[in-house]
């Protein structure tokens, strides 16, 4: 009887691993890993699961200590909880390329945050619901994917029906331990119906069309903001409902758009549409041509002559006047000279001597 060839052992290492006969722990951390590779390229490790029956009220506490939950998609739905410092993390990759050694754990989770996580807890849910499917497994994990962020503890749980769920505690670590962390899974173990279906060949989508929908589809607040008037802290203390702030000159032409309070932002003008408060941004060209506008409104600059002629108590005086003018103002305080006169003057030298009291004759 001919013997069956073995597979060498490069070939059992090569073969592709469908996650069958393993324990549930461990096809939830291959499922994990595995996504995070193919959809991200990124190197996540599992260091540690712990799985456990728990009841709803314990599910609450476990997640507790998470800076991100949402509710996984389910029937019933099921709990995720992920530390800031995961999350922080896998949304670095995606955004800067690199994971930073520390993470800013103080920050509040976003819808953006959200949006470039979905797909690889969606892609993870699906892989675990393939394993489980091949493995015979309960229907309890298969068929779920990312359904909304949710802000507190309270409000995921009382998204949850009441029962025991089946907790996933992880240890992850990311790039080979820049960045550590704790992630929850929590799934019901009553479902209303089988959800588990067979594997269907879905078209896989790059990582970057995934971050680009992600990031088209998240939700941004945008503020219009008119100005920042300066005011003393006595004067803000003392505001009061109904009063009036003056805003400087067109304020609602050089509005900003701005988007965190940053300070930063887009120029727009501010205006209405149907009824409704709009913004216009403005580009160069339109800030180009409000400046040659404005430039074109202004009157022409007035010569010293048109300046002259428009002084009501100036009168024009002609130059040779000014100059005998300032001649007569430099003799102020001088006897007035005497008037020439047409007569002879050897007739007034007369009279001078005539007058004079002099001698008839010299002496000799």
């Amino acid at each position: 009887m001919p013997e069956t060839a073995k597979p060498s052992i490069l070939q059992k290492m090569t073969s592709p691993k469908t996650g069958a006969g393993l324990p549930v722990a461990r096809q939830l951390r291959r499922a994990l890993e595995t996504a995070a590779d193919r959809r991200l390229g990124l190197s996540v490790e599992v260091r540690a699961v712990h799985q456990s029956l728990r009841p709803l009220e314990e599910v609450r506490g476990l997640l507790d200590g998470s800076g991100f939950l949402a509710l996984l998609e389910g029937r019933p739905g099921a709990g995720f909880g992920l530390d800031m410092a995961l999350l922080g993390g896998l949304v670095e990759h995606q955004t800067i390329g690199h994971i930073p050694p520390r993470a800013d754990v103080a920050r509040a989770a976003t819808r953006v945050d959200a949006a470039l996580l979905a797909p690889l807890l969606d892609d993870c849910l699906a892989r675990f619901s393939e394993a489980l499917v091949a493995d015979g497994g309960g229907p309890w994990g298969c068929g779920y994917g990312f359904g909304a962020m949710v802000g507190a503890a309270r409000a995921l749980v009382l998204a949850l029906n009441e029962g025991l769920y089946h907790v996933f505690e992880l240890d992850v670590a990311l790039m080979g331990g820049v960045r550590e962390g704790r992630m929850v899974f929590a799934f019901p173990d009553k479902v209303e119906a089988p959800q588990c279906a067979e594997k269907e060949e879905k078209t896989p989508v790059p990582p970057g069309e995934s971050l680009r929908a992600g990031v088209l589809t998240a939700q941004a607040t945008l503020d219009a903001v008119l100005a920042r008037v300066p005011l003393p802290l006595a004067r803000l203390q003392g505001l009061q409902v109904g009063e009036m702030i003056a805003l400087p000159p067109g304020a609602l032409k050089e509005a900003r758009l701005e988007m965190g309070g940053d300070g930063g932002g887009l120029s727009v003008t501010l205006g209405q549409l149907h009824g409704f408060r709009a913004v216009r941004l403005r580009t160069g060209q339109d800030r180009s041509r409000d400046e040659a506008v404005l430039e074109t409104s202004k009157p022409p600059a007035p010569s010293l002559r048109d300046a002259l002629s428009e002084t009501p108590d100036v009168a024009e005086v002609p130059l040779e006047a000014v100059a005998v003018a300032e001649e007569v103002d430099a003799a102020e305080g001088l006897d007035a000279p005497v008037a020439p006169s047409a007569e002879d003057p050897l007739e007034d030298l007369d009279d001078l001597l005539d007058e004079a009291d002099l001698p008839e004759a010299l002496p000799a």
